[in-house]
């Protein structure tokens, strides 16, 4: 194996236990998940190969100097998906970038509830995914039920051009298009059977007590939901009507706590909750 050698310094359970201690000791959260995938990341060993071949196999130091560094970037705020490039999302791998929100565990309760919906429909459905990102939702939902036509939009182009590349990567049919929510789209012309959307939906004031690696690692403008949080779900709920077709729908994610915030902002109209599997509010569904 072309990370070990028989004559080193350090062997390789010795080196796991030496970076989940130093992700601990520094206050790290979820410090031994977020170590071992540094490790996972150096050495190609997953946890039960370990136990196999720990004994075994010794790390090379300069291959230990690079976990360490890592880690050491982990306690400065760096994300542990920014500095190995990538994260998993939803059975499959996903390039991220610095300036793109960092995908989360959670938004996999947004996709079921797509897939769901479209297999409610009949024949080709049109499916538009808003504040796409680096196209975690879009190509998701693509590669589970490709026989259907997608697009997708984000006011970045920074973001635009790192979903293509994922999509690329992952092998998704997705139209891109750059702008602000329905801006690329012609009225009356776009039409589409399902939206989503997972649009920045944290309080303002609360950002400052976000997590360091939220704060450093994602852009302020994919968190930012103005003063309460509800900008981009009013906006939501006065534009998605326009472009939705009849008994289509708009499946949104939100705050485990804006419940109530945003059934207010959506009525008359009557709102389904869809909670994640943390049994926390996550994801609603309007009908139209």
């Amino acid at each position: 194996h072309p990370f070990y050698c028989y004559n080193p310094t350090v062997n390789i359970l010795e080196a796991r236990h030496n970076i989940i201690r130093k992700a601990k000791d520094a206050g790290i959260v979820n410090a031994e998940r977020k170590a071992q995938y540094i490790f996972e990341h150096y050495t190609g060993l997953a946890l039960e190969d370990i136990y196999l071949y720990g004994d075994e196999y010794q790390l090379q130091p300069w291959k230990y100097a690079q976990m360490i560094r890592a880690v050491n970037r982990l306690i400065k705020g760096t994300p542990v998906q920014l500095i190995l490039g990538y994260t998993h999302f939803y059975d499959h791998v996903f390039l991220c970038k610095k300036g793109v929100l960092i995908p989360r565990p959670e938004t996999e309760t947004l996709v079921d509830t797509a897939i769901s919906e479209i297999d409610k429909g009949q024949g080709e459905l049109r499916i538009l995914d808003l504040f796409t990102g680096s196209g975690i939702i879009a190509i998701s939902i693509a590669k589970a039920r490709p026989k259907h036509e997608y697009f997708a939009a984000d006011l970045s182009r920074k973001a635009i051009n790192l979903a293509k590349r994922n999509a690329e990567i992952i092998g998704a049919s997705i139209e891109w298009r750059a702008g602000d929510m329905f801006s690329p789209f012609k009225p009356g012309s776009d039409g589409f059977d399902i939206i989503t959307a997972n649009p920045p939906y944290i309080p303002s004031k609360d950002l400052k007590s976000l997590p360091l690696d939220v704060r450093s690692g994602d852009p302020k403008e994919a968190l930012d939901g103005g003063r309460d949080g509800l900008r981009f779900h009013k906006r939501l709920a006065r534009e998605a009507g326009k472009w939705i077709n009849p008994g289509g729908c708009l499946i949104v994610e939100m705050g485990f706590d804006q419940r109530n915030p945003v059934k207010a902002v959506f009525k008359p109209k009557k709102l389904e909750i869809i909670k994640d599997l943390w049994r926390k509010d996550r994801v609603y569904i309007a009908r139209y």
